[in-house]
C-alpha cells in the first residue's frame, strides 16, 4: 500500500511520471520455495518430464554447465 500511496503523491506533482517497481522488489512464492531453478526451468520437473521441448535450450545448457562448474569448485559443498 505504501508504494501506491508514494506513488499517487508523486505522481500529483509530477502527472507525466511513470511507476515502476523498486530494484530491490521480489515476489516470493511459497509453493516452489527451495526449487532448484535453472535458466528458468524448474529441474524437479523437468527430470520428471523427459520428452519435454525446452524454449531456450542454449540458454538453459548454458546456465546449467555454470550451475555445475560453480558447485565442482566449492571446497566444502553442502551436503543435506
Amino acid at each position: 500500500m505504501s508504494l501506491s500511496c508514494r506513488h499517487y503523491s508523486a505522481q500529483r506533482e509530477n502527472p507525466d511520471l511513470k511507476w515502476s517497481l523498486p530494484e530491490e522488489f521480489n515476489v516470493v512464492y511459497n509453493e516452489v520455495a527451495g526449487e532448484l531453478v535453472v535458466g528458468g526451468v524448474f529441474l524437479r520437473l523437468f527430470i520428471a518430464n523427459p520428452g519435454w521441448v525446452l524454449r531456450k535450450p542454449k540458454e538453459f545448457l548454458t546456465e546449467l554447465l555454470e550451475l555445475w562448474s560453480k558447485l565442482v569448485s566449492v571446497s566444502s559443498p553442502d551436503v543435506r
